[in-house]
């Protein structure tokens, strides 16, 4: 090394410390720079979408949803299918030309033309009871539709309220986005006259951040409740809609007694399998019927060549007996014998789960208002009372950050808390309405 050059070295390397020392001391008497907030991007319907409710959400679903559309058309398939059991079979008419010479086909020919008109009699009954399953199965079509017209409405009434609690999880988060801003000012004016350490301010900044990332996750979890709401209303997930957020606080209680027994009388399902074993009797009974049998009617007409008038006619009846096809209509007795038993086993299993139901979704429904009670009357009120103290404190320097953002998370969990009770309970409200088959919100069933 040279030595002529080590006094600059040595003042080089002075200089850059002094650099880096008073830079190091700036930056520590600055207060910190806020932590750049993620960009949220926010699409509102436009004020030109109308503002639907939730009794204009159901009625749109219930006329445009293209599920119970296709229950629908089932149901009037079904309705079409009786007449085609009550009808009889085909008539039979032709014409029998005899005294073809073989070989040729001559348009003048003089032989024998025998005009013929066949029917078959079905053996009386056998129709009648066709056509009583067909209108069971009917029924049964018809309470499919009210079924699913009824899971239709409880499936709206689920995304509504799915909706009201990302609104409001929303409006919490960004009140407490708010109070972490204040915060976070508070917490630059006593950094920078030095009566907290920088970590305080960094917290504040990092909070904020987080909770500025939540309000967008929300965000986007509203979105794709209303994105359910469109696909029930039968219209494409991302078009705009508008909806207005209301749940009456209070709700009424249930006799659970009472609401098993108008499910027993109204669940559509459960009397979709009362028709369904209905059916199957019936049609045990037209397959021993089918034994009788079935008559057969034929009227002749015969007309002689070189003659312009029916000379003589013959006339045929005669039955169906089935003699080689007994085995198999013995088997076919069998059949549906069997399958009456299975439909009333099926009866019995779909009963008692109506009444499982009810009893399931009635606790959930009472768990559900005690809870809202409670928050209501007593844990939020408490938790808003201890933040408003401690954030007074904070402000005048009488407490710890910590320990406001501590009470504020409390806060807003219990809001959330709240607010999901809120929907939990109007959801089971809603399943209560589904499983019963009427409508709770009408009175007669509250105690």
């Amino acid at each position: 090394m040279n030595l002529k050059a080590l006094p600059l070295v040595v003042i080089a390397v002075m200089m850059a410390f002094v650099l880096t020392t008073r830079d190091a001391w700036a930056m520590a008497k600055r207060p910190p720079v806020a932590a750049k907030e993620p960009k949220v991007e926010v699409k509102e319907a436009s004020s030109e979408v109308p503002v639907l409710e939730l009794r204009d959400l159901i009625e749109e679903a219930l006329q445009k949803n293209p599920e119970l559309y296709a229950y629908q058309e089932r149901w009037k398939a079904a309705k079409a299918r009786i007449w085609k059991a009550a009808s009889w079979d085909d008539t039979m008419i032709g014409a029998d030309f005899e005294g073809i010479p073989r070989g040729r086909i001559d348009a003048d020919r003089k032989e024998n033309i025998e005009w013929m008109i066949s029917q078959k009699i079905p053996f009386p009954g056998k129709r009648f009871l066709r056509a009583r399953v067909a209108r069971k199965e009917a029924k049964m079509a018809e309470e499919d539709y009210h079924g699913k017209e009824r899971e239709i409405i409880s499936e709206v009434k689920k995304a509504y309220f799915e909706y009201f609690l990302k609104e409001h999880e929303i409006l919490l988060h960004e009140e407490t986005k708010r109070i972490l801003e204040r915060l976070s000012k508070s917490a630059e004016s006593r950094y920078a006259t030095a009566k907290i350490p920088y970590h305080e301010v960094l917290r504040a900044h990092t909070e904020l951040a987080t909770m500025t990332n939540e309000v967008a996750k929300h965000y986007q979890e509203r979105d794709t409740a209303l994105a359910r709401l469109n696909s029930l209303l039968g219209r494409e997930a991302q078009k705009p809609l508008r909806v207005a957020v209301v749940i009456d606080k209070e709700s009424p209680t249930f006799d659970r007694d009472l609401l098993a027994k108008l499910a027993l009388e109204n669940r559509p399902e459960l009397r979709a399998v009362r028709y369904g074993l209905e059916a199957a009797r019936t049609d045990a009974k037209r397959a021993w019927v089918d034994l009788l049998p079935d008559g057969q009617v034929r009227l002749e007409a015969r007309q002689f060549p070189g003659e312009g008038r029916i000379r003589e006619y013959d006339q045929f009846f005669g039955f169906e007996v089935p003699v080689f096809s007994l085995l198999g209509r013995v088997g076919e007795i069998k059949e549906k014998r069997a399958e009456s038993r299975a439909a009333k086993g099926a009866y019995e299993n779909m009963r008692n789960m109506v009444l499982y139901e009810v009893q399931k979704v009635w606790a959930e429904y009472e768990s559900n208002e005690r809870t809202v009670r409670l928050y209501a009357s007593n844990v939020v009120p408490q938790a808003e009372s201890i933040v408003d103290s401690l954030l007074a404190d904070y402000e005048t320097g009488r407490s710890d950050f910590m320990k406001v953002m501590e009470a504020q998370k409390a806060l807003t969990e219990f809001r959330h808390h709240y607010f999901e009770a809120l929907a939990m309970r109007e959801a089971s409200l809603a399943d209560l309405e589904r499983i019963v088959g009427v409508d709770l919100s009408k009175g007669g069933v509250s105690q």
